[in-house]
């Protein structure tokens, strides 16, 4: 089983890796929040979980990439 076909498998643990600067929390976020929300992502309907992103690189980090607007 998928939540997101042929790109995360329902499974206990997940991690995305690769280079520094890849662009690899941007597309963690963006797929997480696809997930949370039940929305489309990258033509592919996700089935909706609760996600939980933990933030490797620390609070400081995950600031310079996420925005928040209410």
């Amino acid at each position: 089983e998928w939540y997101v076909k042929d790109v995360l498998p329902k499974a206990q643990l997940g991690m995305i890796f690769g280079a520094s600067g890849s662009g690899k929390s941007f597309w963690a976020i963006d797929l997480m929040l696809a997930i949370a929300y039940g929305t489309p992502w990258k033509n592919v309907q996700p089935k909706q979980a609760g996600v939980i992103y933990v933030a490797a690189e620390g609070a400081n980090g995950i600031k310079k990439r996420l925005v928040l607007q209410v």
